[in-house]
C-alpha cells in the first residue's frame, strides 16, 4: 500500500472517530463521565464482614454502627500519675468521610486537635505466635492533611490484669505498626518488643529505616491508603502501602537493635598501650629547612612596575568643604558649638590626588612557614582495638515469632489534626483474606477517589474558560438554566475529546507516513 493511501485512510478514520460519541467510548472503557457526579456510585455497597474464605479471622472492623462500636471498644480513663485529670481528652466518633463516596461508608474519627486520644478493643480471640502467619491490614485517610502525629496500632500483649480502660502509653504491647510523621520526615513504624530469654526483660526492635522511606505524600493528599503487615513464622515479614511491596525482610537481620546479642564484646577494661602508635603518616624527622627559605617577607608588596596615572595632583586634597553649604538658620554657636560646612569629592581630582602609593601585589619571594614533609610512619601498628570477650550476656533465639501473644489492639495518639479516619481493621492468618477485604473495600474506594480528583482538576481547567465565556455573554451569566445544562455539558465534552484524539492523529500520522516511505527506500537499497 502507497504511504500517500496509508495518509488519506488515516485521516478518514480520524474523521469518523470524530462524529462517534467519544463520550461514550470512554465510559464504556473506564466506567464513567468527565461530568459524572464525584458523590460516587450509590449503587455499591462495601462490605459489612470480613469475606467467606478457608482461614480464620482473629479480629474485624468496619464501623458501620455507632451504638455496636460502643459497647465493643473501650475508651481510656487513664490519667496522668499523682493526678485525677484525664490523660486521654481526645474525642473519637464514628461517621461519615468528609468526601462521601459511598452511603453506607463509615469510620473512626480522631476528632481533637493537639490531645492525646486512646481507645482499646480485645481481640474475638488472643493470637498466638506458633505456626500460623500474622496478616493484619486497616485503612488510614488523613482528610484535611497532617503535618504532625500519627496513625498507628498497638497489639496489645496477653497479660493477666489487662484493663482496657488503663489502656496508656505504659501499657505492654507486642507489636506496633503504622505510618507516622512529623514535619518532613514520614515513617512507616514497625516495632516488637523481644523478651531476653536471660533476663526478662522487654526490648523494643525497630525497622531499619529503608531507603526510600514512606512517601509524604501519603500524609498531604487526602485519600484512603492501605497499610498491611505480614509476619510468618519462618522469621520472614512484608510490608504493604496500598497493596505494593514496602518492605520485605527478616526478623534476626533486618531489625535494630538485633534480636540475638554477638557472642563476643570489646573488653572495655582493656586499655591502649602508652607507646602504640597508631598514625600512618608522620612529620619527617630528618628533613632540613633549605637555607633559601625566608619567612618573614611579606605576602604582599608594593607593585614595583607600578606607575602614577596622568593628572595625578599630589598637592590637592581628595575633599573639600562644599562652597554651597550655608549655616542654618537655627544653628546656635553657643549650644551647637562652631558651624563646619560639610566635605564633598574635590571635582579637580579626576585621575586622583594627595600622596600617590603604588598597589599591592603578591611577592613573588613570598614563602610560608616552613614544614616538613609527610612520611609514612615506620611505627605505625594500625588501628588499636581492645581485645575481645565472651557475652556474658549472650543468647540465641531462632524464633523471634514466637513472641507474646496479643489480646486486643489499641490506638494511643496524639496528632496536630483532626479528622483522621480510620477504617476496615482486619487481624487473620491469611493473606489472601486481606486481598479478598481489600478488594471489597479499600480497592473501590481508591477508584473513586482517584476518579473525584481526576474529574475536579478537569473543572478546574474548564473553569477559567467558563468563567470567560459567562463574562463575555451576560445572558449566559444571568440565566442559571442556560448555565448548568447537562446537555450543553456533555456536548461540550464529546467536542473536546473528539478535536484532541484528531489533532493527536493529524499531527502523528504524517510521521508514521515518513517512517514507511525511509523504510521502503532501505529496503529497495
Amino acid at each position: 500500500m502507497r504511504p500517500s493511501l496509508i495518509l488519506v485512510c488515516s485521516m478518514c478514520v480520524g474523521a469518523i472517530i470524530s462524529i462517534v460519541d467519544f463520550a461514550a467510548i470512554c465510559r464504556k472503557l473506564f466506567g464513567y463521565r468527565a461530568s459524572e457526579d464525584i458523590s460516587g456510585d450509590g449503587s455499591k455497597e462495601l462490605p459489612s464482614g470480613p469475606p467467606t474464605e478457608s482461614g480464620f479471622v482473629y479480629f474485624s472492623e468496619t464501623f458501620t454502627s455507632a451504638e455496636y462500636f460502643k459497647k465493643r471498644w473501650v475508651t481510656s480513663n487513664a490519667v496522668n500519675s499523682g493526678d485525677s485529670i484525664s490523660k486521654y481528652d481526645g474525642v473519637w466518633t464514628i461517621e461519615e468521610p468528609l468526601v462521601h463516596l459511598f452511603p453506607s461508608d463509615r469510620g473512626l474519627v480522631l476528632k481533637s486537635e493537639a490531645r492525646h486520644h486512646a481507645l482499646s478493643v480485645l481481640l474475638d480471640e488472643p493470637f498466638i505466635f506458633h505456626d500460623r502467619a500474622f496478616v493484619f491490614q486497616y485503612e488510614v485517610n488523613f482528610q484535611k492533611g497532617l503535618s504532625c502525629g500519627g496513625a498507628y496500632v498497638k497489639f496489645l500483649s496477653q497479660i493477666e490484669g489487662l484493663n482496657l480502660t488503663e489502656f496508656s502509653d505504659e501499657t505492654p504491647y507486642t507489636i506496633m505498626f503504622g505510618p507516622d510523621v512529623c514535619g518532613e520526615q514520614p515513617k512507616l513504624h514497625f516495632i516488637m518488643r523481644h523478651k531476653n530469654p536471660i533476663t526478662g526483660l522487654y526490648e523494643e526492635k525497630k525497622l531499619k529505616e529503608p531507603d526510600p522511606g514512606l512517601r509524604l505524600n501519603y500524609f498531604h493528599d487526602r485519600k484512603t491508603h492501605l497499610y498491611t503487615l505480614v509476619l510468618k513464622p519462618d522469621n520472614s515479614f512484608q510490608i504493604y502501602t496500598d497493596q505494593r511491596l514496602y518492605f520485605t525482610g527478616n526478623l534476626l537481620r533486618d531489625l535494630s537493635p538485633p534480636i540475638n546479642p554477638p557472642k563476643e564484646i570489646f573488653d572495655e577494661n582493656d586499655k591502649k598501650p602508652a607507646d602504640w602508635d597508631d598514625r600512618k603518616r608522620i612529620r619527617d624527622p630528618n628533613a632540613v629547612k633549605p637555607d633559601d627559605w625566608i619567612e618573614d617577607k611579606r605576602r604582599l608588596i608594593q607593585d614595583p612596575n607600578a606607575t602614577k596615572p596622568k593628572g595625578w595632583l599630589d598637592h590637592e586634597p581628595n575633599l573639600i568643604s562644599d562652597p554651597h553649604a550655608r549655616r542654618p538658620s537655627t544653628w546656635n554657636t553657643e549650644v551647637d558649638g562652631e558651624w563646619w560646612p560639610p566635605k564633598m569629592k574635590n571635582p579637580k581630582c579626576t585621575s586622583g590626588c594627595g600622596t600617590w602609593v603604588a598597589p599591592l601585589t603578591k611577592n613573588p619571594n613570598y614563602k610560608k612557614k616552613w614544614k616538613p614533609p609527610m612520611i609514612s610512619n615506620p611505627n605505625y601498628r594500625g588501628v588499636w582495638k581492645g581485645r575481645k570477650i565472651q557475652n556474658k550476656d549472650y543468647f540465641e533465639d531462632l524464633r523471634p515469632f514466637n513472641m507474646t501473644a496479643i489480646a486486643g489492639l489499641g490506638l494511643e495518639l496524639w496528632s496536630m489534626q483532626n479528622d483522621i479516619l480510620f477504617d476496615n481493621f482486619i487481624l487473620t492468618d491469611k493473606k489472601s483474606m486481606a486481598d479478598k477485604w481489600a478488594d471489597g473495600s479499600w480497592r473501590l474506594k481508591n477508584v473513586q477517589e482517584l476518579r473525584s480528583s481526576t474529574i475536579q482538576h478537569i473543572r478546574a481547567m474548564r473553569k477559567p474558560d467558563l468563567d470567560s465565556e459567562q463574562s463575555t455573554d451576560p445572558e449566559k451569566s444571568t440565566d442559571p438554566e442556560k448555565s448548568t445544562d447537562p446537555e450543553k455539558s456533555t456536548d461540550l465534552e464529546k467536542t473536546t475529546y473528539s478535536l484532541w484524539l484528531y489533532l493527536f492523529l493529524l499531527f502523528l500520522l504524517p510521521l508514521f507516513t515518513a517512517f514507511i516511505q525511509k523504510f521502503q527506500k532501505v529496503k529497495a537499497i
